[in-house]
């Protein structure tokens, strides 16, 4: 860091740094604006030549702009969870719980409440793309709604099934995935009570305390396999507040952090065995939004494991390398 200022940070490229051609910046000012209003005035004016977006700027940039280029650029380990309670009532019952992913239909839900921003997953950040289950895999697991008819009929519940869905108050589209959620529930036989949590006790009750029957909200930051694996699934992990004690699910994920050689695979277990399970799954995954204009080059986020080496590698466009 070169100078610092309460509105902007500047960095300098360092002459004598051993790779060659890093960092590909001269120099690089990072400004300090929290308003999203303002980062798209920023933008667009050519004040600044990147920024990142909320959903809500997207939409406004998408719509009105043509001379600014949109990356999506997904972050492991964010998103949004859905998670039940097992070790109580309506979801001690694995079938109601399967009732339930079978009738979500996320990938409809994202297209209309976040501009078809995010993806579905079992939720854990992975080392590469090809260790995540595909849309087709996941399917066999969710987005059915003649299953979910089935499997309530099996089990003969009398009348709708009623459940408590507590959303975290972090925004409209919190909120608005809730009331999707909800309708596509009652089109199978649900009766959810959406209960709105200010973002302020999200963590007291449902993290900490485990006051919830099912619950939709952000999951705590983590940015590698076994921390989200360890403090989230495993049976004795610091924020497994599922229920759920499951000692093939505690086996696969201990095996996965010695054995290697076999990794890939023993990760895609673990995912196909919680939504096999309808433990919990991220319908919403999380998604970085960035908006830059034609003076930038070379612009690749990738944010695992803390990485922010990206920044050496930005270009300014036309700049020989």
């Amino acid at each position: 860091m070169d100078e610092y200022r309460h509105e902007s940070i500047r960095f300098e490229r360092n002459p004598n740094y051993y790779e060659t051609g890093i960092p590909a910046l001269a120099s690089l000012e990072i400004l300090a604006i929290p308003a999203p209003s303002t980062r798209i005035a920023a933008i667009l004016t050519g004040r600044v030549d990147l920024t990142p977006l909320d959903v809500n700027a997207y939409g406004q940039v998408k719509d009105n702009n043509t001379n600014v280029t949109i990356g999506k650029f997904p972050e492991q380990g964010t998103g949004v969870v859905f998670v039940f309670k097992t070790d109580r009532p309506p979801f001690d019952q694995i079938a109601l719980r399967r009732a339930v992913l079978y009738a979500i239909e996320p990938w409809k839900a994202i297209n209309k409440v976040s501009y078809g921003i995010g993806d579905v997953a079992m939720g854990s950040p992975v080392l590469e793309v090809d260790w995540l289950l595909t849309r087709d895999q996941l399917k066999g697991y969710i987005a059915n709604q003649e299953k979910a008819k089935q499997l309530l009929l099996q089990i003969g519940e009398p009348g709708p099934v009623t459940f408590s869905l507590k959303v975290a108050d972090y925004g409209d589209m919190y909120l608005n995935l809730a009331n999707e959620y909800k309708e596509m529930l009652a089109g199978v036989g649900f009766t959810v009570d959406v209960e709105i949590l200010n973002p302020r006790s999200y963590g007291d009750d449902l993290w900490q305390g485990g006051e919830f029957q099912a619950f939709l909200g952000p999951v705590p930051p983590v940015d590698n396999p076994n921390a989200y694996l360890f403090g989230l699934l495993h049976s004795k992990g610091r924020w497994n507040i599922t229920g759920t004690v499951d000692q093939t699910l505690d086996e696969l994920i201990e095996k996965q952090s010695i054995e290697l050689a076999n990794r890939r695979e023993i990760v895609l277990d673990i995912q196909k065995h919680v939504m096999d399970k309808a433990l919990m799954f991220m319908p919403v995954t999380g998604t970085r939004i960035w908006a830059w204009n034609d003076r930038v080059s070379d612009f690749n986020p990738n944010v695992v494991g803390g990485e922010y080496f990206y920044w050496a590698r930005l270009k300014h466009a036309g700049e020989l390398p």
